[in-house]
């Protein structure tokens, strides 16, 4: 790459009567393509002004920073041909560039910029400004292509992080170079009048068995996607696709249901981890051994991967109305069941499910074991909440 280079800068010295220092700050601003704009600052101090001499340089470290806010460190030489003249006098000077490291996608850049020339003017009794320009190169290496980690796909962390995942559930996939950007899905990214979500952002995309995964964030190490429902059961590859090109297939196995209840790791109490219940109609949470619920509570769980519902909305769709699932859970809290009032989808969310319960008659328990049956099939997840009578 090619960098047509204009560096400006400030020597600020002490009257040469009281000795001292100058102190060089320079900054500029060029053109890289395809690598953008190029940013140039640093700073570089020689003792003794008033004895620097042709052999003596005037040396500083620039940091550059790129429009990827990678950086790439140089060396800045001016050679002490250029002094502080009488103010106003015009000097000429001249220098060079040598690129000594970098960072990201400039790791172990080199190059140079050898011939620099301009000239600068005193602009007060202890002060000058000069430019300097000049062409060089900066030579980077093919940047890395997308890589997901050794069993980098899990579903979803704060509703269990399971290695096996199920058609419309939500997964989180771990590694490397996954994107040049960071963000999360916004309401620009839906289409369909804003109901269906997209397959790609700043174009990663991410396949689950041969379909196209619906892509709600994004980051260099994280990418959350949520499987489409007309994912196969049984073992799938997972490959992620970036403007780097596409990673190794990640084996995966898809099972019919996965389910999570919410339970972020926040929700950890003297060694417990605690579901993420709210008391129905409200953002207060409840069943937390600050906040116990109490019998006749309703509350508000939330889940992923529990399965189809009906009427049928696929995941990737904004559900608009109340829906129930096919195969109805039960909830226990140790072991009285609870009084399930809805278990379907979340209305106006994708893939997210809803369980309206009612506490039942247990006696008070900071530590009540809850445990999810769905279809005869116990949920992986070990978890409490605790309960106290009025």
């Amino acid at each position: 790459t090619t960098v047509a280079l204009s560096l400006k800068g400030d020597g600020r010295a002490a009257p040469a009567a009281y000795g001292g220092a100058l102190s060089l700050t320079f900054s500029g601003v060029g053109m890289a393509n395809p690598l953008g704009q190029v940013t140039f600052t640093g700073t570089g101090q020689v003792a003794d002004f008033e004895s620097i001499t042709a052999t003596t340089p005037i040396t500083g470290t620039l940091t550059m920073a790129f429009s990827t806010a990678d950086k790439v460190n140089a060396t800045f030489s001016v050679p002490a041909a250029f002094f502080i003249p009488a103010l106003g006098q015009v000097t000429s000077a001249s220098g060079s560039i040598t690129i000594t490291g970098g960072t990201g996608q400039y790791a172990g850049a080199t190059g140079s910029f050898p011939a620099l020339t301009g000239s600068g003017m005193a602009t007060g009794l202890t002060t000058a400004s000069f430019q300097l320009q000049g062409n060089g190169t900066i030579v980077t290496a093919a940047p890395a292509g997308p890589a997901i980690s050794p069993n980098g796909v899990v579903t979803a962390t704060a509703y269990g992080a399971y290695k096996e995942i199920s058609p419309g559930t939500w997964i989180e996939i771990y590694g490397s170079n996954l994107s040049a950007t960071t963000r999360a899905w916004g309401g620009a990214d839906f289409t369909n009048g804003g109901q269906n979500a997209p397959t790609a952002l700043d174009g990663v995309k991410v396949t689950v068995g041969g379909q196209a995964a619906f892509v709600a964030y994004i980051s260099p190490g994280q990418v959350n996607a949520l499987v489409p429902s007309n994912a196969a059961v049984g073992p799938a590859q997972l490959t992620l696709t970036n403007s780097l090109g596409t990673t190794a297939a990640t084996s995966l196995m898809i099972k019919t249901t996965a389910p999570g209840l919410l339970a972020p790791t926040s929700f950890q109490f003297s060694g417990k981890q605690y579901v993420g219940a709210l008391l129905a109609n409200t953002q207060t949470f409840a069943g937390i051994p600050a906040n116990p619920a109490k019998p006749g509570d309703s509350l508000t769980i939330f889940g992923v991967g529990f399965g189809p519902v009906t009427p049928a909305v696929n995941a990737g769709t904004l559900s608009s109305q109340l829906t129930s699932l096919t195969t109805k859970p039960q909830f226990m809290f140790g072991t009285t069941p609870a009084d399930l009032t809805y278990y379907g989808l979340a209305p106006g969310f994708t893939a997210l499910y809803q369980f309206n319960l009612v506490v039942p008659a247990v006696p008070s328990n900071p530590a009540v074991p809850l445990t999810l049956n769905l279809g005869g099939v116990g949920g992986a997840q070990t978890l409490y909440i605790a309960v106290q009578q009025p």
